[in-house]
């Protein structure tokens, strides 16, 4: 709460969903939860907090928080359907790249998961940025993408 009297002030502000702060990693979603009403939740009690406080909601970057107080399958689910966790109209944030989660698919090193990574980016639908260590990369691979699709479909 005191830091929305700071987000204000700024031109564009992230807001993270987590359960903690700072996070505890002992502190997860229930696993007979559905994480996208728990995070929608979240989300909106957020929203109703920052309008009473007049934060200008165009001002808010939502990030779901990939892997804070979250399962490698609540994390997936998150990136699969990420509008019903935000159906609220902010602009979504993912960041995932070389996260824990990609455990389930991958037993290579965080510091060696830039093919996992673009894979996870360029199969997410919904965010409008995202965060990653290959900038370039992933550049170039959504680049030949949009190309592709463009010429071809």
């Amino acid at each position: 709460p005191e830091m929305i009297s700071v987000a204000i002030d700024f031109k564009q502000v992230v807001a993270m969903h987590s359960l903690s702060v700072p996070v505890r990693p002992d502190i997860a979603i229930d696993e007979s939860k559905d994480v996208l009403e728990e995070v929608k939740s979240w989300l909106f009690r957020q929203i109703d907090v920052w309008n009473r406080e007049r934060l200008d909601l165009n001002k808010v970057i939502f990030d779901p928080g990939i892997g804070f107080g979250k399962n490698p399958n609540q994390s997936l689910r998150l990136i699969q359907d990420i509008h019903k966790a935000n159906p609220f109209g902010l602009r979504n944030l993912l960041g995932h790249s070389r996260k824990s989660f990609m455990n389930i698919f991958t037993n290579a090193p965080a510091a060696e998961r830039a093919a996992e990574t673009l894979a996870v980016s360029l199969s997410a639908r919904g965010f409008d940025i995202i965060r990653v260590h290959e900038p370039l990369v992933h550049q170039q691979a959504f680049l030949a993408k949009m190309h592709c699709f463009d010429q071809f479909f």
